[in-house]
């Protein structure tokens, strides 16, 4: 019998699956929730993330291109500084 596909049908993503496919802690997925980060309530306080509403608020939260050196690193608040290596 084939499966029937639902509403559900993407799959949520839990705490530790989220932070192994963004390649970071746990405890850095808890941090990103608390600043905003979608999540999905399911039943008594079981917390699944949505990858598509992750990537949306990821995307929508990345600092402004002119924040970053050319070599990735933040640039220095005050002009005229330069940081250190």
């Amino acid at each position: 019998m084939a499966r029937m596909k639902t509403a559900l049908s993407p799959r949520f993503l839990t705490t530790n699956e989220l932070a192994a496919f963004l390649n970071i802690s746990s405890r850095q997925v808890y941090r990103l929730r608390e600043a905003g980060l979608p999540v999905v309530v399911l039943g008594q306080g079981a917390v699944r993330y949505d990858p598509a509403a992750v990537e949306a608020w990821i995307l929508a939260h990345q600092p402004p291109a002119a924040a970053k050196s050319p070599r990735g690193r933040p640039r220095h608040p005050f002009p005229g500084a330069e940081a250190q290596p």
